[in-house]
C-alpha cells in the first residue's frame, strides 16, 4: 500500500491573543516560527511544508528555510486550530 502524500500546514497569524508578534519573537536563537518549520520538515511522514499567513513580515521568515508562504490558504479571523480544520475540510470537499 502506498503512503498518501502529506502536506504539513503551518498557520501563522500576525495578530496574537496573548503575546504580540509571537511568531517572529526569538527563542533559542531563531524565530518561534523557525522551530515549527524545522519540526515539520524533520517529520518523516510529511512530504511538503506550507506556511499560511496574512502578514507580510511573517511571510519573509520562511525564506531562510527555503519555504514559500501562501496567502491563499489563510482564513482571516481564525486561530491556528481553526485554520487547519478549514484547510482539512476544503481539501476533502474541494471547496
Amino acid at each position: 500500500m502506498t503512503r498518501p502524500y502529506t502536506i504539513g500546514l503551518i498557520c501563522a497569524r500576525g495578530g496574537s491573543k496573548g503575546i504580540s508578534r509571537k511568531n517572529l519573537r526569538p527563542l533559542g536563537g531563531k524565530p518561534l516560527l523557525g522551530w515549527a518549520i524545522e519540526t515539520a520538515r524533520s517529520c518523516p511522514s510529511i512530504d511538503k511544508v506550507v506556511l499560511s499567513t496574512e502578514d507580510d513580515e511573517i511571510a519573509t521568515v520562511p525564506r531562510g528555510w527555503r519555504l514559500a508562504a501562501s496567502r491563499e490558504l489563510f482564513v482571516p479571523g481564525l486561530d491556528a486550530a481553526r485554520c487547519l480544520l478549514s484547510f482539512e475540510l476544503s481539501a476533502v470537499t474541494g471547496s
